[in-house]
């Protein structure tokens, strides 16, 4: 309670805070309201996804309800990759306790729930830039940038992130911040010679290679 959702956004999003404020803020937002549950993807070898190609659901419903009560996702037969629902999605019957809750952050109606943090994430990696440059001496930057990353990858794998757009919203940022051709060792200062920046330099080489490890993440996911 003394950590509201609405609190923890404002803060990552500040520009008045420290990068770092920003970036401690993006992961207790991640820890309190998305990742509520981290010790679940340990429990054991369970399907991650499972697909039906029929709608079973679809043989019961009537013209005037429309509501699919099945939790599992169909695989259709024509995948158009523009269509919102072309991908399974984050998605709870309406059966469910917590499909609408009294309290809505406890309430999950649909996969666009994290909308705006969803926005912060993406606004967060376009601040590095069109070319993706990562400056390796910013480091309070460069935690905010893992932060993001890291978030990014907990909303793929919960089906936040779902769509052909959001997909494609996600996948281009992080591959050009992935190639790291542009990246530079200070402001305005570049690698001499190029391969300077695989060598080990010390706490902030260390930060930016956490992160290139972190960017693998969701393009393998997508994949």
């Amino acid at each position: 309670k003394s950590f509201s959702y609405q609190m923890l956004l404002n803060m990552a999003s500040n520009p008045s805070l420290p990068y770092c404020c920003n970036a401690a803020a993006m992961g207790l937002l991640n820890a309190v309201y998305v990742d509520r549950f981290p010790q679940v993807s340990n429990a054991g070898k369970l399907p991650h996804k499972l697909w039906l190609f029929h709608d079973r659901d679809s043989m019961t419903r009537s013209s005037s309800n429309q509501v699919r009560k099945s939790s599992i996702p169909v695989l259709r037969k024509t995948l158009d990759l523009f269509c919102r629902d072309a991908f399974p999605a984050f998605f709870l019957p309406r059966l469910s306790s917590v499909f609408v809750h009294p309290n809505p952050m406890l309430s999950h109606p649909d996969h666009d729930k994290f909308y705006l943090l969803q926005r912060l994430y993406a606004d967060a990696v376009k601040s590095f830039g069109s070319a993706g440059r990562v400056i390796h001496s910013d480091s309070n930057f460069n935690k905010l940038g893992l932060a993001t990353i890291q978030g990014q990858q907990n909303l793929l794998l919960f089906g936040f992130l779902s769509s052909y757009s959001k997909l494609k919203a996600l996948c281009t940022p992080t591959a050009l911040l992935f190639d790291g051709r542009s990246d530079l060792s200070d402001h305005g200062k570049i690698f001499e010679p190029p391969d300077a920046r695989y060598k080990d330099g010390g706490s902030e080489t260390e930060l930016v290679l956490q992160m290139k490890r972190e960017l693998i993440k969701p393009l393998n996911q997508v994949t």
